[in-house]
């Protein structure tokens, strides 16, 4: 819903490679092959980053099934239960990961045709994951509105109003407009939240 499918590449292709045959692909450099193979990187660092991506879900400590508290806290804002949120030291270490992702992938050179929409569209991928990190940090959401929140509700809100114009854009990369504004709709409740709480006795 909103991972665009370049996300996906990672698991594909290995899936279709043990599937294939299992022994000499059991132990593949799938950073590499994503980088060479897939998206003709010079820069050999696509593959890096989408591997590294995928490892963010494992960092957070949060065992589900098909689900990352990540997509949860965007999807369920204050609904989400207390013990999906990940302790501070998970949050920190996949924060960092997402942060030197973001940095690396300015690095990348894709030669592929696809290459420029691929760069923009993991970009925003990353963006919307940090917006959740920033979430279930400030824990905001597990509270009623009140004084206190709401110079960081006001934070987080206007930082996702620009998130939510770059998924747009992004979204239109790989996608036909069909299905945008259900998609962008799915975080209203998120929205209704971080509101309530920036203007908290106004």
């Amino acid at each position: 819903m909103f991972d665009p499918p370049v996300i996906a590449y990672a698991p594909i292709l290995y899936g279709g490679a043990v599937s294939w045959v299992l022994e000499p692909n059991r132990d593949i450099d799938l950073a590499e092959v994503l980088s060479k193979r897939v998206f003709d990187d010079e820069s050999v660092l696509i593959g890096k980053i989408l591997v590294a991506l995928g490892s963010v879900t494992e960092q957070l400590n949060v065992p589900m099934l098909n689900g990352s508290p990540l997509f949860l806290v965007l999807l369920q804002a204050e609904s989400m239960a207390e013990r999906r949120y990940p302790a501070a030291a998970a949050l920190a270490a996949a924060r960092e990961t997402l942060r030197e992702s973001l940095e690396d992938l300015k690095l990348t050179r894709p030669a592929s045709q696809d290459g420029p929409a691929i760069i923009a569209e993991i970009t925003q991928a990353i963006r919307l994951s940090l917006l959740a990190v920033k979430l279930l940090e400030s824990r905001l959401l597990t509270r009623d509105p009140n004084l206190a929140d709401v110079q960081v509700a006001q934070q987080l809100s206007s930082e996702l109003d620009t998130v939510l114009e770059s998924q747009r854009e992004a979204w239109l990369l790989s996608s036909r407009p069909g299905g945008l504004s259900n998609s962008i709709a799915r975080l209203d409740p998120l929205k209704h939240a971080l509101t309530a709480r920036a203007c908290f006795l106004e």
